[in-house]
């Protein structure tokens, strides 16, 4: 099961620091490249030092956008299935068998790699493995027998939104 990531609120302005570094970095270097003499060669490719410089500088500008777009895209992507889930998905229940931390923080949330037993109001029931990134205040909750709310992807069946702040039983 794949669990989906929503994006903090308000935090947006914080990716633009490196995209408008790498862009100065980027400038900077094909002005200096437009200084220098066009004559000197260089080993890469037959260019000149001066050619080098201009496409090291496009690249600093043009791939952090390119990195930024896609993983901008990628997470919208999974915002909208987070909330197609949370408002079409098949209604169900995860206990948590066992967890563990990764080690990993997002947005200073510290991510956990659980396995649950997920049972669906339709009846059927699996073990499953996720990773999810726990707020803060749900962290109290999350003990091995804790029972939650939780959504299934009504179209694949692997999709799952779990709502660690809505414990239904304690074990």
């Amino acid at each position: 099961m794949t669990t989906v990531w929503k994006p903090t609120e308000n935090a947006w302005w914080i990716w633009l620091i490196p995209i408008v570094v790498f862009t100065l970095v980027g400038g900077a270097i094909i002005v200096a490249a437009l200084h220098m003499p066009s004559t000197l060669r260089s080993g890469f490719l037959g260019l000149s030092r001066r050619m080098e410089l201009i496409v090291l500088g496009a690249f600093f500008i043009v791939a952090p956008a390119l990195f930024s777009a896609s993983l901008f895209l990628s997470l919208r992507r999974r915002e909208k299935d987070a909330e197609r889930i949370q408002s079409e998905g098949i209604p169900a229940t995860a206990e948590i068998l066992s967890f563990e931390h990764t080690g990993a923080t997002i947005n200073n949330l510290p991510q956990y790699r659980f396995r649950l037993m997920v049972r669906a109001e339709d009846g059927t029931s699996m073990e499953v493995g996720m990773k999810s990134c726990v707020g803060l205040l749900e962290l109290q909750n999350i003990r091995e027998g804790n029972v939650f709310r939780a959504k299934i992807d009504p179209v694949t069946r692997d999709g799952m939104v779990v709502d660690f702040g809505k414990m239904l039983s304690e074990g």
